[in-house]
């Protein structure tokens, strides 16, 4: 019985070596509320670390600061804004000093570590929308994901391959373009 335990064991400790996240918001927290509950009640979350994530909307300078405002997303393992259609709600991040806004566009997925310090309300369209604001100590800009399309290379199938010059021979292929001694179904 006790030889099973071993490879469970050393197979779990193995798994919980594959995803980390990164260095810059490695840290344990012991509470992170959601966005939607630090909205509802602000005053009670005065203080406290947070990490949230989420897809930048707007970038705005001041002279001081820099105040990033996040489409917030749910965080998958990593740290990671996960790519689903639900959102807990918007947040400001205030960042001291400048931030290119060539760098942080928007579209781009970031996570933020940082304490809650407050409320703003700014409109969104003409709606008022009540934004909590995280002044961030940390964070990681993800960066972009870029699909590669992969052909297949034209030279993978030999020309005398079976089939190659016999498919047009097949009574499941009929293609009435390709052949000059075939009529269309409509002749």
């Amino acid at each position: 019985m006790k030889k099973q335990r071993y490879p469970i064991f050393i197979l779990g400790i193995l798994l919980s070596a594959c995803a980390q996240m990164p260095k810059p918001i490695q840290e344990e927290l012991p509470v992170n509320p959601s966005i939607e509950t630090v909205r509802a009640n602000i005053d009670d979350f005065q203080g406290q670390r947070v990490r949230w994530g989420g897809v930048i909307q707007e970038v705005k300078n001041f002279e001081a600061r820099t105040i990033i405002e996040i489409v917030g997303k749910p965080l998958n393992n990593e740290g990671r804004p996960r790519a689903v259609d639900e959102s807990p709600g918007r947040f400001l991040a205030a960042f001291p000093g400048f931030l290119d806004p060539a760098i942080y566009t928007s579209g781009r997925l970031i996570t933020v570590l940082g304490e809650v310090t407050g409320a703003e309300t700014d409109e969104i369209g003409a709606f008022n929308y009540r934004y909590p604001v995280v002044h961030v100590d940390r964070d990681y800009l993800w960066p972009s994901k870029v699909v590669q399309y992969v052909y297949p290379d034209p030279f993978f199938y030999d020309p005398w391959f079976y089939s190659w010059p016999y498919y047009r021979f097949s009574p499941f292929f009929y293609d009435p373009w390709f052949y000059p001694w075939r009529r269309p179904y409509y002749w």
